[in-house]
């Protein structure tokens, strides 16, 4: 439970440096150089938990969405499928049906839903993911 907690921990401060950050120039994301966040940021990203939008941009303003805070929830905590086999292979409008199965974040939301990460089913994958209902998600996956 302890190591639960921990992992916790790591999302919630991923959570904080994406929803209050302030930025502007640096490697590997060249919009961090100012960020009070920018050696947090960069931990998390060499850890994996967090990998920007693309084209070196962090882009610490802008609105964290349902598909990237479940994108959160799965690293902090480690969630995969290596330990679930599937008679089908699933899609994730098997489970929510707002998702795209061709987007990036399709695998994404079956991990998540496969290893008990308590989601709507109508949830929209690139409306904003609140900082309550991150943080449901996550304590609610904690106490699976």
């Amino acid at each position: 439970m302890k190591y639960k907690y921990h992992k916790l921990g790591l999302a919630l401060l991923a959570l904080t440096i994406i929803t209050t950050s302030s930025s502007f120039a640096a490697a590997p994301f060249n919009d961090i150089e100012f960020s009070r966040y920018k050696s947090d940021i960069l931990m998390l990203q060499e850890k994996g938990i967090i990998h920007g939008k693309g084209n070196d941009k962090f882009d610490p303003y802008a609105v964290l969405t349902m598909a990237e805070g479940i994108h959160l929830i799965n690293a902090s905590f480690g969630l995969n499928l290596d330990h679930v086999r599937f008679f089908k292979e699933p899609l994730a409008t098997d489970y929510f049906i707002n998702a795209d199965d061709d987007a990036w974040y399709a695998y994404g939301l079956i991990i998540a839903s496969v290893n008990g990460v308590q989601l709507k089913n109508d949830l929209v994958p690139t409306g904003k993911f609140t900082k309550e209902a991150f943080i449901a998600a996550a304590v609610g996956y904690m106490e699976v």
